[in-house]
């Protein structure tokens, strides 16, 4: 039935609500809720609108980052030669124990995990 809050309903029902308190208990600690609810109000419904609003700084230094860090990648790589041609099974290997960090000639009965994380002793 409702799908949006109307901010100006809001505020008058609390507006309202203030003033038929402050009719019926004048020195009650209740009417100083109730004018404190009305204050809360308001001061929401200004911090809405500016929320509301787009930061364009924001945007700007986000736009920013984002190209600079574009820029870097691209730069690195342009500059970047990577040879993938594996001619031999042995240099396969070799890749690939350079790429899992696994120093060469280690042998193969020892544990895997170990090789991957590296031995601590």
């Amino acid at each position: 039935m409702y799908e949006r809050l109307d901010a100006g309903e809001i505020l008058r029902t609390a507006e309202r609500l203030e003033q038929r308190i402050r009719e019926r208990f004048p020195d009650a600690s209740l009417s100083k809720l109730a004018a404190r609810l009305a204050e809360i109000t308001r001061e929401s419904i200004t911090e809405v609108d500016r929320l509301r609003r787009p930061n364009i700084p924001l945007r700007i230094g986000v736009s920013l980052l984002l190209l600079a860090g574009l820029s870097v990648l691209a730069i690195a790589v342009r500059h970047l030669h990577v040879n993938f041609q594996v001619t031999a099974f042995a240099e396969l290997m070799q890749a690939t124990e350079a790429t899992l960090g696994i120093p060469s000639g280690t042998k193969t009965r020892s544990n895997p995990f170990k090789l991957l994380l590296g031995s601590r002793n």
